[in-house]
């Protein structure tokens, strides 16, 4: 039976989607793992960049957000993202 985000357990990893106002460190993804990073074109405000990425854990998420916050970037929004959803093929009875 598929899990829905809410069967989700604090322990599970999660795929996210996190954007920010400004550049994230270079160090960045060294420090959390494989991010794709990228900042997305801005007309006339802030640069506003993307990550998106694998975390082991709501710790480790929590722990990531609490970084972002101590370099001073403006957290726009966290989003929990599957990579693939999950397909339930159902078998007719003949």
């Amino acid at each position: 039976m598929p899990t829905s985000s809410s069967d989700r357990r604090q322990s599970d990893p999660a795929v996210y989607c996190i954007q920010a106002s400004g550049r994230f460190p270079e160090a960045f993804p060294e420090l959390y793992g494989d991010f794709s990073v990228e900042a997305l074109p801005a007309s006339g405000g802030p640069i506003v960049t993307e990550m998106t990425g694998s975390l082991a854990d709501q710790t480790a998420l929590l722990s990531l957000l609490q970084y972002l916050d101590d370099t001073g970037l403006v957290l726009l929004s966290v989003e929990n993202i599957d990579p693939q959803p999950q397909r339930v093929t159902v078998n007719p009875t003949s």
